[in-house]
């Protein structure tokens, strides 16, 4: 699994692409959020959604599902384990 992050400074006009690459089974990696508290959300939001652990971050929990929820929607190999309505 990947993460990007994208930067771009408007004062001095200048972009950097950051990809970082984690195992699927223990996929963690850094929070940035010490240094940009901005990608709080969007940390929580990737945790939900796609299991990505965020070693750092001050309030790592589901933001988008119920506490409950089983498993990480947004993987190809997630499956639904309760029936459809």
């Amino acid at each position: 699994m990947e993460v990007y992050f994208h930067f771009y400074s408007y004062k001095e006009k200048h972009s950097l692409a950051v990809r970082v690459k984690t195992e699927r089974e223990q996929a963690t990696i850094a929070s940035i959020t010490p240094i940009w508290f901005g990608a709080d959300w969007p940390e929580r939001e990737t945790y939900d959604l796609l299991g990505i652990v965020f070693e750092g971050h001050p309030n790592l929990t589901r933001i988008l599902l119920p506490d409950d929820w089983v498993g990480y929607p947004l993987r190809k190999d997630y499956e639904q384990h309760d029936e459809e309505v």
